[in-house]
């Protein structure tokens, strides 16, 4: 019980050191198409050869309906590769007109690559409800609502000296840094999985949860967090080593957060 707990605790501060792999949209593009459109195919070539170069055997001779099934099945497996390889050309054509709109900057391509490939499913046990806006080819938005009542624990677990388990309350400091990290890291991974997924040079991250508004005394959805990650400076960090919370610093970011009682409303930065 205490190593899970240990080990989940620890999870939610390093969300951010695994991303998705890169997509080389340039080397994609530079694939050559598999062959001439106007001809046949090599999966249809060879099985044309198979059923040209088809002889049959003694017993097939002997029993002439084997040698016809055989060379149905040959007939058939043309068609079949016939059909496989204008498979394979249609998917490198569309990937390659696809690969063309991304590096041209055509906004609408990411949201189809977005739309199709849902980069973000694997976080959404620790976010959801992600929303994506872009106006220039160059930076997207991501809003993304955190979890933290759901994911962030409220208590810690240990062990006692005569091998009890001892569960107790967290500070009020211990729990919101914990929430802290958590957002955080939050941010950070998104930003990495966008730039592995798109040619951007900047993701503004914009973290919502639902906070007590000390004006009105009701809990209320706002921004607790907006940042905007620059590929390059993202890409300095070491992400093993870096505390979540502290990395922020290396990006202009709007975050309001008091150690006794957590994150605040802030303005969403909108100028990048």
């Amino acid at each position: 019980m205490v190593g899970e707990y240990e080990s989940f605790v620890k999870s939610i501060k390093t969300i951010h050191t695994i991303c998705d792999d890169e997509i080389n949209w340039s080397h994609i593009n530079s694939i050559k198409e598999p062959f001439n459109p106007n001809e046949m195919g090599p999966r249809q070539v060879a099985a044309i050869r198979a059923l040209d170069n088809f002889k049959p055997n003694l017993i097939q001779k002997v029993i002439k309906s084997g040698a016809e099934r055989k060379k149905a099945s040959l007939a058939k497996a043309v068609e079949k590769a016939e059909a496989e390889d204008r498979a394979e050309y249609e998917e490198w054509k569309n990937l390659n007109l696809l690969s063309q709109r991304i590096l041209a900057g055509d906004i609408d391509a990411y949201f189809e690559v977005i739309n199709e490939m849902n980069p973000l499913d694997d976080l959404l046990e620790y976010g959801s409800d992600f929303e994506f806006g872009a106006d220039i080819s160059t930076a997207m938005e991501v809003e993304f609502r955190v979890k933290s009542e759901q994911i962030v624990p409220t208590f810690s677990m240990s062990l006692t000296q005569t091998g009890k388990l001892s569960k107790k309350d967290l500070t009020k400091t211990a729990y919101y840094g914990l929430v802290q990290d958590y957002v955080c890291s939050c941010a950070l991974r998104i930003a990495r999985d966008m730039f592995a997924l798109l040619p951007l040079e900047i993701v503004v991250i914009h973290a919502v949860d639902n906070v007590l508004n000390g004006e009105t005394g009701h809990h209320e959805n706002a921004t607790i967090l907006s940042v905007v990650f620059e590929r390059d400076a993202l890409n300095r960090l070491n992400f093993v080593n870096i505390d979540p919370s502290d990395a922020m610093n290396n990006f202009r970011y709007n975050m309001k957060f008091l150690k006794t009682s957590g994150f605040k409303p802030v303005e969403r930065i909108a100028n990048y």
